[in-house]
C-alpha cells in the first residue's frame, strides 16, 4: 500500500514500537522499512485545542507514552499520547493532486 511509510512513522515515531516490531506489524523488511521511513517528512499531527503540529520526540512506552509537539503559534506542548488525542494528518500525495 502507498500509505506504509507513513504508517511505519507512526507506529515508530508515535506509539514507540522499535524497528523490528514495526517491521513484522507489517510485513516489510527492516532495511527498505528503514530507507523508506528516513526519506519521509516528520509526522504533522491534529489537536482539538491546539490544532496542527509537527512531531519532535516521543518518551516512554505504552500508556505512559508521551510526545512532544510543536504547535505554530502556540509553542511545543508534551503531551501523554493516551489522552491526547491526536489524528496524523496525512499530506495528498502528488499522483492525487490535481492538474492544470
Amino acid at each position: 500500500p502507498p500509505a506504509w511509510p507513513l504508517q511505519a512513522r507512526e507506529l515508530l515515531d508515535l506509539h514507540g514500537l522499535s524497528l523490528p516490531e514495526v517491521s513484522a506489524r507489517l510485513g516489510i523488511p527492516s532495511r527498505e522499512l528503514q530507507r523508506a521511513v528516513s526519506t519521509t517528512e516528520p509526522l504533522r499531527l491534529r489537536h482539538a485545542k491546539f490544532g496542527e503540529g509537527v512531531f519532535l520526540q516521543g518518551f516512554g512506552q505504552g500508556d505512559r507514552r508521551e510526545v512532544l509537539v510543536y504547535f505554530p503559534g502556540v509553542g511545543q506542548k508534551r503531551l501523554l499520547l493516551k489522552y491526547a488525542g491526536l489524528t496524523v494528518i496525512e499530506r495528498p500525495s502528488v499522483a492525487a493532486l490535481p492538474r492544470s
